[in-house]
């Protein structure tokens, strides 16, 4: 069971330092936690020993140290919804793949099975990559299986579009000039789901844990719906896109 945990800072008193509640989505349940006092952390720690094995926080307590549960990280999740949202960025481009060239920063060579699923979609698809030995194999498949070259180069040059495969996903147009952010604000879930989200807790990081529970499987889809750039999010759209590709100079 995994539990949500949101502190309230407040001066206003409450007859509780916290409340606990029950809720269920389809086949899980999940406790919701509302803290009204920094010092009820303590307590909540030892109450949920052995009751849940992962929670969600609020920005405010992603500081504190649990010793009985797991704090949910969203990496990975975040990492697929780059992944996703990039391919879904080239569909709403209307570039042609003949006109199309991609580039993908893999430095670890993480990622193979997504390199591969882009080679149909480009003219030219280039891996930025540290692992050139590895990397190396991968483009004798992509040969073999599809009659196409990987590009395999230490820099970044030469694309219309790019993402950066790291803890904080980047997606770029135009050769790195115009280079977005994709953090967890940048995801939202569907007004059926969004109504269990508690106050102060990432709609990204709640949909991660319900895939990760094998629960919604089609959260696993989920695109961005935003990119963010200086602090500001640009909706992902066509009209955007466009202006991205077209605009050769930062924002």
């Amino acid at each position: 069971m995994f539990c949500t945990i949101n502190y309230i800072d407040t001066k206003k008193r409450f007859s509780k330092n916290f409340k606990i509640e029950k809720n269920k989505i389809g086949e899980i349940e999940f406790l919701k936690v509302t803290i009204y006092k920094e010092s009820a952390l303590k307590k909540i720690d030892k109450k949920l020993k052995s009751k849940v094995d992962l929670a969600i926080v609020s920005e405010n307590i992603k500081d504190y140290s649990f010793n009985n549960f797991e704090i949910y990280s969203n990496d990975d999740y975040l990492l697929n919804i780059a992944k996703y949202t990039f391919k879904y960025i080239i569909k709403i481009s209307n570039i042609k793949p003949e006109s199309l060239s991609i580039c993908v920063v893999d430095k670890e060579c993480k990622h193979p099975e997504f390199v591969r699923s882009l080679v149909n979609k480009a003219k030219i698809v280039k891996v930025c990559t540290n692992s050139f030995d590895k990397y190396l194999s991968v483009s004798e498949g992509v040969l073999d299986d599809f009659g196409v070259d990987l590009i395999l180069s230490s820099t970044i040059k030469n694309a219309n579009l790019g993402i950066v495969l790291e803890n904080e996903p980047k997606i770029w147009f135009n050769d790195y000039s115009n280079i977005f952010l994709l953090n967890k604000k940048c995801v939202r879930i569907g007004a059926g789901l969004k109504k269990f989200v508690p106050t102060g807790i990432s709609e990204c990081d709640f949909a991660g844990v319900l895939h990760k529970y094998n629960e919604f499987k089609r959260l696993k889809l989920l695109n961005a719906n935003t990119l963010c750039m200086n602090g500001k999010y640009y909706e992902l759209n066509e009209f955007n896109i466009k202006n991205f590709l077209d605009n050769n100079d930062k924002n």
